[in-house]
């Protein structure tokens, strides 16, 4: 139901890309992004006692995310990440380390606030958790709420995981999205079958006591489980500007179809759509409007190249 609420944790970053300064970070580009489809957010991290910190908040309160559990030290600079793209808009990644969200923690004054806003979802990735803190942190929020729809979105990035870490996160959730390339290291990592994405999602779902399996597979759209069934979905032809963030706004869009009930083939439709939304546009989190979104549905279909049914339950709020 459009109003849900939705908590992200994890980093908060600033992508130093050729063109300049973006903020992002994977579960706050997905918490910004169900933001503008209706969900309010809150997110939980922490950025330095300096000017990109300052304007990290600023940002954070500009794209009406909930920034009132993000904690500020002097200790460690706000993170960033160096960013270059190869020539099809694909991104390539060196995080700076140390960076304030490595420390962040959640306070008791803090859970009683997530607590009392009663998260429908909460969202989480690879990354932070390698931190003690932030895994610290993360534990308190989902064991405090124990109703809501656990989303790991898998982002591995270099080393910054292990085999034990991965299995404990995708053990802690309901809902698991990666990409393929992922899949092919979870399978492996896991001792689960890579043969197809949909060999690989009824094991993991049975293993892991899982409600959804979402795969991305980037030009070529997505796949999706659920105990319902099977459904794919194809990509939208969009001319790529950038990757930066397009798995995310997939994130999104499965989450925003899941809490509003929408049938998986809509569920998976629209949120391949918002994905390759994003990939037309510069950064992870660029300006965009749910007209949009439908607009880019609407001429797919009208194209005949879906069959996924009515946009009608989607409920993305104009």
């Amino acid at each position: 139901m459009p109003g849900c609420h939705v908590l992200g944790i994890g980093e908060l970053l600033w992508d130093l890309l050729p063109s300049g300064l973006r903020l992002g970070g994977a579960p706050f580009n997905v918490v910004a992004h169900l933001r503008r489809l209706g969900h309010d957010t809150s997110y939980v991290t922490t950025v330095g006692n300096d000017e990109l910190g300052r304007r990290a908040i600023s940002e954070v309160h500009e794209l009406e995310v909930d920034g009132s559990l993000i904690r500020v030290v002097s200790s460690v600079p706000t993170g960033t990440a160096s960013v270059e793209l190869d020539t099809d808009g694909r991104p390539t990644w060196q995080i700076n380390s140390p960076a304030a969200y490595e420390l962040t923690e959640i306070s008791s004054y803090g859970l009683s606030h997530i607590v009392r806003a009663a998260p429908c979802a909460i969202v989480f990735g690879t990354g932070t958790q390698r931190f003690p803190s932030v895994r610290h942190a993360t534990v308190t929020v989902l064991n405090a709420n124990p109703t809501a729809l656990r989303v790991y979105d898998v982002n591995l990035r270099g080393g910054g995981w292990t085999m034990p870490l991965v299995e404990e996160l995708t053990a802690s959730a309901n809902v698991l999205k990666m990409n393929e390339e992922e899949l092919q290291v979870l399978g492996r990592v896991l001792g689960l079958p890579i043969a197809t994405p949909e060999a690989f999602a009824r094991a993991a779902a049975e293993r892991f006591d899982l409600t959804t399996v979402c795969v991305t597979r980037g030009s070529r759209g997505a796949v999706m489980w659920t105990p319902d069934g099977y459904v794919v979905d194809e990509g939208f032809r969009v001319t790529v500007s950038d990757t930066i963030g397009a798995g995310d706004a997939v994130t999104a869009g499965l989450i925003h179809g899941l809490l509003t009930g929408s049938p998986a083939g809509e569920t998976l439709e629209l949120a391949n759509a918002l994905g390759a939304l994003m990939s037309s546009r510069p950064g992870a989190i660029p300006a965009w409007t749910p007209r949009e979104l439908t607009g880019l549905i609407r001429r797919r279909r009208r194209l005949g190249l879906s069959t996924t049914g009515s946009l009608a339950s989607a409920e993305i709020q104009p």
